[in-house]
């Protein structure tokens, strides 16, 4: 499908030498490595976004490219509706075109929205309904999972689970990545990088054999180790513990809420789905009492839905930072 020989990619200055990457078709490959290295940057260059520094990007020649990235969706027109956009970018009837978006969520009329009034976690779902609606055999997606809520992320992975053609995509959800990739290309700061068949696990235990680093293993602060006898450290270590403690605390109380709130989020898109499903009922089309009834619970129970899934991405925003202060501190 697509070809990087020795590829050079940056801006005015390379960020990425000697780039090799063949990427067969059918496979999903995700790429990892640390920031600011040109994970994006290869994505980009591979579309054609902006020009390679030096070697060679070679698309077969039946390969059709769609690009998805969080700066795309400005690109919608903020004054149509929901359905209108992914008619008029895409070649879909529209028919399929609102099977493809309540694949995405948008049930009755959320297709009929304007899209200045959705949230930035509908518009994402909206931009990726499209690249998905589109005629193209090898996607490559930027941080597609980005703002994205519980649901929304899961209705994303089944459908890259059942898409068939290729796709490449950077994301830092490792949960998206395990469920979606097939294989795992690493990027490492000095430089190299390299293919490795299969999902994260795979990838971490082949790396010792493939005489290739270990970008997700945890790196020993050996000034730490040295000075580990000295007062000053151990009062630092001592109290760095004691926060550590605290934080995990706080962890298992946001992972307790998060279980509880998903079991609920759960409970209540099942409820909606079923108000849905009565509505569209034929036995209820001249009952406008019922339908009007059916139509008030129906509101009820997607705004409490609404609210559970705004706190959740609260509370998993929240639990993210406190994982990221244990991995400051040195604590898993």
């Amino acid at each position: 499908v697509f070809r990087v020989e020795h590829g050079s990619i940056g801006y005015q200055q390379p960020l990425h030498h000697d780039v090799n990457l063949q990427v067969e078709r059918g496979q999903k490959i995700a790429i990892i490595g640390a920031n600011g290295i040109g994970k994006s940057t290869l994505l980009k260059t591979i579309s054609g976004v902006i020009p390679a520094l030096g070697g060679s990007f070679i698309k077969a020649e039946r390969g059709l490219i769609s690009y998805f990235s969080q700066y795309q969706l400005d690109e919608l027109s903020r004054n149509e509706t929901v359905l209108d956009n992914l008619l008029s970018k895409t070649a879909v009837s529209e028919g399929e075109g609102r099977k493809i978006l309540g694949a995405f969520l948008f049930r009755g009329d959320d297709v009929f929205k304007a899209v200045k009034v959705l949230s930035g976690g509908e518009k994402s779902r909206l931009g990726l309904a499209i690249i998905l609606a589109r005629q193209a055999n090898f996607l490559v997606l930027d941080e597609p999972t980005n703002h994205l809520d519980l649901a929304s992320s899961a209705c994303l992975t089944k459908a890259l689970q059942e898409y068939k053609g290729t796709v490449i995509f950077v994301s830092h959800d490792r949960s998206f990545i395990s469920q979606v990739c097939s294989h795992v290309f690493v990027m490492t700061g000095d430089g190299r990088s390299m293919l490795f068949a299969g999902g994260i696990e795979d990838y971490m235990r082949l790396a010792g054999p493939a005489k290739f680093p270990n970008v997700l293993a945890p790196e020993e602060d050996e000034a730490k180790v040295k000075s580990a006898t000295s007062s000053r450290e151990s009062a630092q270590r001592a109290s760095s513990e004691q926060e550590a403690r605290q934080l995990k605390k706080q962890r298992e109380s946001l992972e307790r809420q998060l279980s509880k709130l998903e079991a609920e989020i759960a409970g209540l898109q099942v409820q909606v789905s079923e108000l849905d499903q009565a509505m569209a009922d034929p036995q209820h089309a001249q009952d406008f009492a019922k339908l009007h009834d059916l139509q008030s619970q129906c509101s009820a129970w997607a705004e409490k839905l609404e609210g559970s899934e705004s706190l959740w991405l609260e509370l998993s925003e929240e639990l993210s930072s406190v994982g990221e202060e244990l991995r400051q501190l040195g604590r898993t």
